[in-house]
């Protein structure tokens, strides 16, 4: 029976030329190529695919929360998500949403790496495996805390003060320096 790979991506170029990739792999089979994160989820769970390959932004159901449903629905199913947007709360998130690998785009190589070690050690046995695995990808599960806090690892862009607030920052930059 040949292995059964699930794809999401917004994007129909993308999704058509990584169906195209994918398939070159000997007894692998792309079995749904899809547009958004909530067809994802449905057809998951009724094709039952060996991997899923998930991109992070998409319409109705963005790759995180799809990838979270799935983990609800499918625990033992290994999901990879094939970004642009590869950042380090990116990465954490995706961890916790039970997305074993992020793979960033357009690197196919990387993605066909990820998803052959994936389908070659075969599901997740156990919770504890998945602890370990968070553990060792994203460091000890206090850290989302600190790399949100992080200014330099943000990915929400900040609303500049209006001339209260910079002056109000001013001063106290200035009165700190004086201490």
């Amino acid at each position: 029976m040949p292995t059964r790979i699930l794809i999401a991506d917004d994007n129909e170029v993308v999704r058509g030329r990584l169906s195209e990739f994918l398939a070159k792999h000997e007894g692998w089979e792309v079995c749904a190529a899809l547009g958004n994160g909530r067809d994802a989820v449905e057809k998951a769970v009724e094709l039952k695919p060996s991997l899923i390959i998930l991109d992070l932004a998409m319409p109705d159901m963005d790759g995180l929360s799809a990838a979270r449903e799935i983990r609800k629905l499918l625990p033992s199913v290994p999901i990879v998500l094939f970004t642009l947007h590869k950042f380090a709360t990116i990465d954490l998130e995706a961890k916790k949403a039970g997305v074993r690998y992020v793979v960033e785009k357009p690197d196919t190589e990387a993605l066909l790496r990820a998803a052959e070690e994936l389908l070659k050690n075969g599901p997740l046995e156990s919770a504890q495996e998945e602890t370990e695995l968070l553990a060792s990808v994203s460091g000890p599960l206090d850290a989302p805390a600190a790399l949100l806090d992080d200014p330099a690892r943000t990915l929400a862009v900040q609303p500049q003060p209006d001339e209260s607030q910079a002056s109000a920052h001013g001063d106290s930059k200035s009165s700190s320096k004086s201490n």
